[in-house]
């Protein structure tokens, strides 16, 4: 007989190992793996015990994911509730939807809201974002596009490789050359991988020197996000923690004696974020928890 449980402890280490990445494939992956246990198993109390501790150990995969946390809560809360499997998995499933809808839902809107012929800045590596300027390019606006490696695992590549293979100029540059390319920009839109209840946001190291410039420079930052990476924990005091990550990533043969550095994420506060273009529209930083909590009441 299959062990299903064994599943939960593979998915969970590609997603620390950083094989699964991006808030959007995490939370799927968590999902099909519960969804696949559910569907296979009976609901015993001895099973129902086991899934909650699945739920558990998805849930905290990865620290800084929200996305994944609010799903896995749902779903959670649901099973408190009911204990009709047919119910339970076509939750999971409609969960599933919401969130592979979200990213056409955002793209869409963000792409209305881009004027013709604007120069936008991104930083790491955000499908929403990637999706948003590719719809922008072929509803037939001129856009260029300017993205910093963003080191140290170097995920500008990727969004630079996305956007050439849909015939978007690129222009890529080394992550201090951000104060120079600056005055070339009309627009900055981010990717979030959390987004806090007083509108503040937590996103790739590295985006808060580019929120503060945009600051600066009177420069629109705008973040494209999911309503499902809305922490509403913090609503309560409890603060994002913050991923650090293996300090050979970013000095693989360092000599001894240097203390290396080697956050993955960075808090910008909400007084820099001109507005989040989610699935649910354009939400001002101020009304973000508030937009969250009615969109999360709709799953009960």
């Amino acid at each position: 007989m299959k062990d299903w449980f064994s599943e939960v402890y593979v998915v969970a280490n590609k997603i620390r190992n950083l094989e699964i990445q991006g808030a959007t494939n995490i939370a799927l992956a968590t999902l099909k793996v519960m969804r696949r246990i559910i569907k296979n198993i009976s609901l015993t109390e001895e099973n129902y015990k086991k899934i909650l501790d699945a739920i558990k150990i998805l849930r905290y995969a990865r620290i800084t994911e929200p996305t994944n946390r609010n799903c896995l809560n749902i779903l959670e809360n649901y099973l408190n509730k009911v204990k009709d499997k047919k119910k339970i998995i076509e939750l999971i499933d409609r969960i599933m939807t919401d969130i592979k809808n979200s990213k056409r839902k955002i793209a869409l809107i963000g792409s209305r809201y881009l004027e013709d012929k604007s120069k936008i800045l991104t930083i790491c590596h955000s499908s929403t974002v990637v999706e948003l300027l590719k719809e922008a390019k072929n509803s037939g606006k001129s856009i260029e596009v300017y993205v910093p490696e963003t080191r140290p695992l170097y995920q500008g590549r990727l969004t630079a490789k996305d956007l050439l293979k849909s015939k978007i100029p690129v222009y890529f540059f080394v992550d201090n050359v951000l104060s120079t390319v600056i005055n070339d920009i009309d627009i900055v839109i981010v990717g979030s991988d959390s987004i806090l209840a007083d509108g503040s946001l937590i996103n790739k190291i590295g985006t808060r020197i580019v929120a503060i410039l945009a600051y600066k420079y009177d420069i629109p930052f705008l973040v494209a996000s999911s309503i499902f990476k809305v922490n509403l924990d913090s609503l309560y005091g409890i603060k994002e923690k913050i991923e650090y990550r293996d300090v050979k990533e970013v000095w693989k043969d360092a000599p001894k004696g240097i203390k290396i550095i080697n956050p993955a994420f960075d808090y910008i506060p909400s007084k820099y974020i001109s507005i989040y273009i989610t699935e649910l529209g354009l939400v001002p930083p101020q009304k973000i928890a508030e937009e969250a909590k009615k969109f999360f009441e709709n799953y009960f």
